[in-house]
C-alpha cells in the first residue's frame, strides 16, 4: 500500500507595496495542504479555493465554463487518438487552469464560436502570467513539476490549431 505524506497549512500572502514588513500588509488568505511526490517534490493544493473559483467562473460565464473545459478535454483526447499529441502533454488540471484565465466576455455563442474565441485568446495571451484556478500558484511558464511547462502548452496549442484548420 502506498502512503502519501501531507501537511495542512495556511498560506500567508504579502499584498504590500513595499519590501519592508508591516503587519497590515500580511493576511492569511488560503488554507491548503501539501503532498510530496515520490521524488520529494512538494505539491501545494488548495481544493476549496479551486472549487469555489471554478464555480464563480462557471456562474460568471452563464454556465459555459465547465462545458468549455469538457470540450477542451475531449478535444485533447481526440488529438491523442489521432496521434497529433502525446499522452501527458496537456493534463486536465492545466487545461482547466488555462481556461480559468480567459476573460468572461470570451465565453459565449455557439460551441464552435466559444471554442475559437477562447482558443484565440489563449494563443495571444501572456500565458506565463496565468494563475491556477486556486489563484495561489502559477499555471504555466515555469519548468517545474507543478506547472504546465510552456513548451507543452505550446505543443498543445499548435496541435489544436493544426487539427482545427485541417
Amino acid at each position: 500500500m502506498d502512503h502519501v505524506a501531507m501537511l495542512t497549512y495556511w498560506c500567508a500572502r504579502n499584498f504590500g507595496a513595499t519590501a519592508r514588513f508591516r503587519m497590515n500588509t500580511i493576511r492569511i488568505s488560503s488554507k491548503g495542504f501539501a503532498s510530496f511526490s515520490p521524488d520529494g517534490t512538494r505539491i501545494d493544493n488548495f481544493p476549496e479555493q479551486h472549487h469555489d473559483n471554478c464555480m464563480d467562473k462557471h456562474q460568471g460565464t452563464y454556465r459555459l465554463f465547465k462545458p468549455t473545459v469538457r470540450v477542451y478535454k475531449n478535444f485533447r483526447n481526440k488529438l491523442i487518438e489521432e496521434q497529433l499529441l502525446a499522452e501527458g502533454v496537456a493534463p486536465s488540471y492545466f487545461l482547466e487552469g488555462t481556461l480559468y484565465n480567459v476573460p468572461l466576455d470570451r465565453f459565449g455563442g455557439t460551441h464552435s464560436a466559444n471554442f475559437i474565441d477562447t482558443l484565440n485568446w489563449i494563443i495571444e495571451a501572456e500565458r506565463n502570467k496565468f494563475v491556477c484556478a486556486n489563484e495561489q500558484s502559477i499555471c504555466s511558464g515555469k519548468n517545474n513539476p507543478v506547472t504546465w511547462a510552456a513548451a507543452k502548452c505550446n505543443t498543445f496549442l499548435s496541435a489544436a490549431v493544426q487539427y482545427w484548420d485541417a
